[in-house]
């Protein structure tokens, strides 16, 4: 009987299920890690695709509004003319009679004062309030409120993208939408403020997914500001317009004065920060 029992447990048959069984659970371990694993990596990679699109939307559009207003000038000429009335008797002036004052302003984009030319510039398109005012950039549209004395506190803009269903991007919504708030400094109680026309824009992507709006939680963030370098420049000239005989003694002179003053407004970028 002993020598049965050593001789069965030096035998070997048997031994191939155990070692099958044993292999089974560590596959069955291995397989288990390796499913949860790659569930966990899948859920990331989903995440990283949404914040790489949320970063190259905003980062796009703040590249695309920096070359848009950092370094852009743009100058507001305000032209005030003034016709004085002078009645001569006998050769001896009277009170200059002052005419009703004529204003214009013009908003020229991309020249200093030296450069301003009054038969390209004084044009229906640089005409404040006239109908063929062409108002196409942020810049432009900052001067023109400086001139105006209007702040801007969270004014929304927008950028919207028309090549997102093309085969390079293949998406089924504008994962490039932007939405921006723009800030514009003025002080109503110093019109000559330096920090006048200061300029910050605070980008966000405008969408999450398809049919998701953004919110707070999901959104990257960039602050643009700019700071404005202003300076202004007088000029005043006066010429005759006619003169007029009244009588054999009397005439009248009429003058016109110009008066013409530019601001030059100039951006510049002063830094990026992220914001929440």
């Amino acid at each position: 009987m002993r020598k049965r029992i050593v001789n069965k447990l030096r035998s070997r048959t048997g031994a191939s299920i155990t070692f099958a069984l044993l292999l089974f659970l560590v596959c069955a371990v291995l397989c288990s890690v390796i499913i949860t694993a790659a569930t966990a990596s899948s859920g990331r990679m989903s995440q990283i695709a949404e914040t790489d699109q949320r970063y190259y939307a905003v980062s796009s559009a703040a590249e695309l509004l920096q070359k848009q207003i950092d370094g852009k000038t743009v100058s507001i000429v305000k032209v005030e003319e003034t016709e004085y009335t002078t009645t001569y008797t006998s050769g001896v002036a009277g009170e200059p009679v002052e005419g009703t004052p004529v204003i214009r302003i013009y908003i020229v984009a991309g020249k200093k004062a030296s450069e301003i030319d009054e038969e390209e510039d004084y044009v229906a398109e640089n005409l404040v309030d006239g109908s063929g005012f062409v108002n196409d950039t942020i810049p432009k549209d900052a001067a023109k409120n400086v001139n105006a004395g209007t702040q801007l506190n969270g004014r929304i803009l927008a950028l919207a993208s028309t090549f997102y269903s093309s085969a390079d991007l293949g998406l089924d919504y504008d994962a490039l939408a932007v939405t921006i708030s723009e800030d514009l400094y003025y002080n109503s109680e110093n019109d000559q403020d330096p920090s006048n026309g200061n300029i910050t824009l605070t980008i966000h992507n405008t969408n999450k997914s398809k049919d998701t709006t953004s919110n707070a939680g999901d959104r990257y963030t960039l602050i643009l500001p700019f700071g404005v370098d202003r300076s202004e420049s007088t000029n005043t000239k006066t010429e005759n317009v006619s003169s007029t005989a009244v009588s054999d003694t009397e005439y009248t002179v009429v003058t016109k004065t110009t008066k013409t003053t530019i601001t030059t407004l100039t951006w510049q970028l002063t830094g990026i920060k992220t914001g929440s």
